[in-house]
């Protein structure tokens, strides 16, 4: 706003030097008296509209003296060229004003005006003339005619002028494409020939301005700019006739003027300021194109998409994978588009989190494209997106579940259908292995391998938490990144392990494994893991398979059954049971020794603090889960009892937070068993004597022969 007053102001002055008449300086004063606010808005138009009449009757006379021509070759100080160039953007201002808060009655009157005071001095000047064609709308242009406009843009005089006969022509065709297609006066028969008329203009001007060379450029112009260069005005001219063929034609018409664009861009690729020209031509065709369909299937269009620059080759396949239909023909549109996509994150150096948004664009895309009726083509599409993006974890992730979302909708009573499926859970499998991190991986097994066991796919959910655990062996309890920190992996890989358990309890059993072997094998892992001293880990690990196991023993059923995978009555079986109760000694066992490994005197009191909180952990699973006030949970009893007694032992008495941890577990211990039951749970006496008396209770009576 401030550069245009600054150039109305200007002007303003240059006209009160230049043609100082009477009403000028009147008009002047009142400019720089304050404004009234009584002012009607038609008052002030009326003047912005005779200031306007003022200017061009001033540039008439302008024109017609030899004032410039004097300085030039005077005094070598400006031209009339030079000064129409320095003139024509207030001028251009000027008119933009008028015609957008000027009385609408009165444009086509002041454009004969004002034509006729340009006309005044044959032939018409460039520079004046297209600041005429940009100011005034489409339908006042075509009340004066198209034709008529056509032969003023012929004759106009270009030499001298900062304006070429191709930026006239573009600005032309502009005009027409800017024209609402509903209210256009011409048929498609004369669009055509009008399109073909101005193609010919167009060719021909190129031809010619690719004979004048650079130094004569030089010479006239005072210096070759962006665009004075011939390819790049070609270009733009080729981008209004575009827009053109976009709004009145049809895509055929836009195809083939893309096929010569794109000829001229492999001829010009190295030069930056063609790769700026073959950005605005492709961002203007999808700002102006109402078929965004038949852009996108163009060949020519996304070939020139790999002619620009970085940072206009990444803003514009966002925005196209954005506009992407939701159809299935787009499919590889779209894979090219994120190849596209993915190839400026290096080049721009993007942050992670504008990464994390650009790849949210494309699986959006993907899910629109992918969504389709035909499960070959779809599972097809899936596999080539995962190569095509192989460092993309976010978009593997995302076609992995978009994968399962298939998996719900197949799942029925139809083989052929259940074959699908199992189609796509081999792609899972494959696909899983390809993502970086390792907990991502693992978590996705699990989950994949829930929802097979869920639809009674039990081999893939088996192959599927296999995968899960070999994941395990390639956890590492901490890492070193490039600078040097180090950071661990605890809490991921504590994580991770728990959503395995989770499942790995209410699984089906193996053939040749039998009944927890998921269980098992993660207790059996998490024993020889080199846990961090400061980790409770190893005990939640086996406080959670205490937890599992031990409510499906106390309700005679699984926590949760795969109906389809016959788990709904492992409760009640034989060799369940006794599974169950091996591994809940197991892993009891395990967390009392792994205890008992800690307490010596070169134990550290924070060390202490952490095995401590893992025999609380202890004690607080036994009691809850164990229902030791039974008078057959000797083991449960027992195990409870040698937590509570750790837990008492590494009580330095410093540390005030265990201290309150300490004494909320024995209130609630005393108010979950009661005082008799609380007694015999944390005397590790009593359940040593219980346990010896049931062990020989059950011991064989042996005969003594005489």
């Amino acid at each position: 706003l401030v550069a245009c007053h600054l150039r109305w102001y200007l002007f303003m002055r240059a006209a009160e030097v230049l043609h100082p008449t009477p009403t000028t300086k009147h008009r002047l004063q009142h400019r720089n008296a304050p404004s009234s606010k009584a002012e009607a808005p038609s008052e002030w138009a009326a003047v912005l509209e005779d200031t306007c009449l003022d200017n061009f009757m001033t540039l008439d006379q302008l024109l017609r003296s030899t004032y410039f021509e004097r300085l030039w070759h005077e005094a070598n100080y400006v031209s009339r060229s030079q000064y129409l160039h320095l003139l024509c953007p207030a001028l251009q201002w000027q008119l933009d004003t008028m015609v957008r808060f000027g009385k609408r009655e009165h444009r086509s009157s002041l454009l004969k005006r004002a034509l006729e005071s340009i006309m005044r001095p044959s032939p018409v000047n460039a520079s004046l003339l297209v600041t005429m064609m940009r100011a005034f709308p489409p339908q006042d242009w075509m009340a004066y005619g198209l034709h008529a406009l056509l032969d003023l843009v012929d004759s106009a005089e270009v030499s001298g002028s900062t304006v070429t006969r191709l930026q006239l022509l573009e600005t032309f065709a502009l005009i027409i494409a800017e024209h609402d297609k509903e209210t256009f006066p011409f048929s498609r028969a004369k669009r055509t020939a009008l399109l073909n008329e101005l193609w010919g203009r167009v060719e021909t001007q190129y031809e010619e301005a690719q004979k004048v060379t650079p130094s004569s450029l030089n010479c006239n112009r005072g210096g070759v700019s962006e665009r004075s260069i011939p390819h790049v005005e070609f270009l733009n001219a080729c981008s209004a006739l575009l827009q053109f063929c976009c709004v009145h034609l049809s895509a055929k018409q836009v195809n083939v003027l893309l096929s010569v664009v794109r000829e001229t861009a492999e001829r010009e690729s190295g030069d930056l300021s063609t790769q700026h020209a073959i950005f605005r031509l492709l961002s203007s065709l999808v700002c102006r194109t109402s078929d965004i369909r038949s852009l996108l299937l163009s060949d020519h269009f996304l070939t020139l998409l790999r002619y620009v620059d970085p940072n206009a080759r990444h803003s514009l396949s966002r925005t196209l994978l954005t506009l992407m239909p939701s159809q299935e023909e787009f499919a590889d549109v779209t894979l090219e588009l994120s190849k596209t996509l993915a190839e400026t994150f290096e080049l721009l150096a993007l942050s992670v989190k504008e990464q994390a948004a650009c790849m949210q664009t494309m699986i959006s895309a993907f899910r629109n494209v992918a969504s389709c009726s035909d499960l070959e083509r779809q599972i097809e599409f899936m596999c080539q997106a995962r190569h095509a993006l192989p460092n993309l974890d976010d978009v593997k992730v995302a076609l992995i579940h978009q994968a399962l979302a298939v998996i719900h909708t197949l799942v029925t009573t139809a083989s052929k259908r259940r074959n699908a499926a199992k189609a796509f859970f081999a792609y899972c499998h494959v696909s899983i292995p390809a993502v970086t991190d390792v907990f991502v991986r693992s978590r996705l097994s699990v989950h994949v391998a829930s929802v097979a066991f869920q639809n009674g796919f039990v081999a893939q959910g088996e192959a599927l938490l296999r995968l899960a655990m070999d994941f395990m062996k390639e956890m590492v309890p901490r890492s070193s990144t490039v600078d040097g920190a180090v950071t661990g992996h605890c809490p991921d890989i504590l994580s991770s392990t728990l959503l395995l358990i989770g499942v790995g309890a209410v699984a089906p059993s193996h053939g040749k494994y039998g009944h927890n072997y998921v269980l098992s094998a993660v207790l059996q892992w998490s024993e020889s893991f080199e846990w961090d001293v400061s980790s409770e880990a190893h005990a939640e690990i086996c406080c959670a398979i205490l937890r599992c196991l031990s409510k499906s023993l106390a309700g005679g059923r699984l926590s949760y059954a795969f109906a389809r995978c016959g788990t709904e009555h492992y409760g009640k079986d034989p060799d369940f049971i006794e599974s169950a109760q091996e591994l809940c000694t197991a892993a009891a066992r395990s967390c009392l020794a792994r205890l008992g490994h800690v307490g010596s005197s070169s134990s550290a009191p924070r060390d202490l603090c952490t095995a401590g909180t893992a025999a609380m952990l202890l004690f607080e699973t036994c009691i809850t889960f164990g229902d030791v006030s039974k008078g057959d949970a000797v083991a449960m009893r027992e195990y409870a009892a040698e937590a509570w007694e750790a837990a008492n032992k590494f009580h330095t008495g410093t540390d005030v937070p265990y201290t309150r941890r300490l004494a909320g577990l024995n209130r609630f211990a005393m108010h979950h068993l009661g005082p008799d039951a609380f007694a015999k749970a944390t005397s590790a006496s009593t359940a040593r004597s219980d346990r010896k008396l049931l062990d020989e209770q059950q011991m064989p009576a042996v005969e003594v022969t005489p």
